[in-house]
């Protein structure tokens, strides 16, 4: 794959599926925490009257929305059960 060669070459592709399990749970993770801290950020305590710096920031929450249809959007993977990352 460096470099050109005339000798034949055997590429072996195996599925690693606790690899696939383990990105994914490292993705969900990530996910859950971001949106945790846009909502902390952009929160409002009504006994404390105190608001997040992020507080009524239309930006933050096109963000949020953003976020969430970039992993609920549907896909067609005509080999695959999964159509949905959500």
């Amino acid at each position: 794959l460096k470099e050109r060669n005339d000798n034949p070459v055997t590429i072996i592709i195996r599925e690693n599926k606790e690899e696939v399990k383990n990105k994914l749970r490292d993705f969900v993770e990530a996910y859950n925490n971001l949106i945790d801290s846009i909502n902390n950020y952009a929160s409002y305590d009504i006994e404390s009257n105190t608001a997040g710096p992020l507080f009524g920031d239309s930006g933050i929450n096109l963000l949020k929305e953003s976020l969430f249809n970039l992993v609920s959007t549907s896909i067609d993977l005509p080999t695959s059960k999964f159509h949905i990352l959500f």
